[in-house]
């Protein structure tokens, strides 16, 4: 008997034991719980003054005239976009597109104008009829005197070209204008390739700005258009202009071909000067 008293005696203070422990670790558990609660709430506290310091500074630039918090906003807003600008200011103008359409036809080109191309055309019919002709067949008719699509633009700001086709009048279809020109100054310019020969004041007078289809008589015996290259410049800001150049040589008021048929060039020049272009007299002035 006194044996099963010690062995329940025994298993008593076990389960006292294991008791005590279960207790002991969930004190544990509960401290350690706690000391991170106080860790977010310290966080938090670290956080709700950081706000309130942004809300002081915020009513404190507030606290300025309205006009001036205002003025203070948009200068920082255009200085930041004044070093955006200064970083890269050629990549800004190239990389816009510019786009526009009217009396001058189509164009696209970038902001800066260092490169653009241009599409427009021009188109000139003629209606001929002859009364009394005897009843000759065929010589009344309407004729499309100019077909011209023209494509021309600049590239990398001081170049330029024009390329003119014309598919009218009753000859076949042939280039009259594919050009580059290479701009140094407004004083000095180089140009080659097919285009009007700088004789005859008339010739030179654009198709679209001639009073009527067909130039004056004394205009035939003027070349037209001949392949070649070409110095020419305005001085003293169109006071004076000049070109000179050499050509294949072409006949009075003949285009001429992509080839040459013989080996001798012609030199063709002119200086037209505007003595009043600049003047300050107004009967005279341009």
């Amino acid at each position: 008997m006194k044996n099963n008293w010690s062995t329940l005696g025994a298993v008593l203070v076990l389960f006292a034991c294991l008791g005590f422990s279960k207790v002991q670790a969930q004190e544990t558990n509960v401290m350690e719980v706690v000391r991170r609660l106080q860790q977010r709430v310290e966080e938090l506290e670290r956080k709700l003054q950081s706000i309130e310091k942004e809300k002081a500074r915020g009513a404190e630039a507030d606290g300025k005239p309205g006009r001036l918090a205002k003025e203070d906003r948009e200068a920082k807003s255009v200085e930041r976009e004044g070093k955006e600008d200064n970083g890269a200011p050629e990549t800004r103008g190239r990389d816009m597109l510019k786009i526009s359409a009217g009396e001058n036809g189509f164009a696209v080109g970038s902001e800066d104008g260092n490169f653009n191309i241009q599409i427009k055309g021009l188109l000139q019919a003629d209606s001929r009829t002859f009364f009394e002709d005897s009843g000759i067949r065929g010589n009344d008719g309407i004729l499309l005197r100019r077909a011209r699509p023209i494509l021309q633009g600049t590239v990398y700001r001081d170049f330029s070209f024009q390329f003119v086709p014309d598919f009218g009048g009753t000859a076949a279809p042939q280039i009259f204008d594919a050009w580059i020109n290479y701009a140094y100054s407004p004083e000095l310019q180089l140009q080659a390739g097919k285009y009007k020969v700088p004789v005859g004041l008339e010739m030179l007078q654009p198709d679209q700005y001639t009073l009527f289809n067909e130039r004056a008589l004394p205009t035939a015996l003027v070349p037209n258009r001949d392949l070649g290259f070409e110095l020419h410049g305005d001085l003293w800001g169109g006071g004076l202009s000049y070109a000179a150049g050499i050509f294949n040589g072409v006949g009075d008021g003949r285009v001429s071909s992509n080839a040459d048929g013989d080996d001798n060039k012609a030199f063709a020049g002119r200086i037209f000067a505007h003595p009043f272009k600049t003047t300050d007299i107004r009967p005279l002035k341009g």
